[in-house]
């Protein structure tokens, strides 16, 4: 993600990219290409990453009533959420962002 969200060419003070524009170019895209909350969650962390918005692409998980494990990705700027693929409540597992790297969450941390 890193190398993909950097933006040698032109540095920016001010974001010109509106977060929730990109969310649903991404989503249109997304529909047209059946992509995954994850492929789509990528895409909208690069293209605010590029914009100098530092956003964090977010993993988690949940049980579902059939006992069956779900996965879900979603971005955040600041407190803002953006979910390309709408999904019911996910604990978080992890969060990448191109300056800090992986921060996995410990399971003490998490919600029950």
């Amino acid at each position: 993600m890193q190398r993909l969200a950097r933006n040698d060419h032109c540095a920016r003070e001010v974001a010109v990219v509106d977060p929730h524009d990109a969310m649903r170019a991404v989503q249109r895209a997304g529909r047209l290409l059946r992509a995954t909350c994850l492929a789509q969650s990528m895409a909208l962390t690069t293209l605010l990453e590029r914009d100098g918005q530092h956003p964090s692409l977010v993993l988690g998980c949940r049980r579902y009533g059939d006992n069956a494990w779900g996965a879900h990705a979603w971005v955040e700027v600041g407190t803002a959420v953006f979910e390309p693929v709408q999904a019911a409540s996910h604990i978080e597992l992890a969060r990448l962002s191109a300056a800090g790297g992986w921060e996995l969450r410990r399971a003490d941390d998490s919600e029950s």
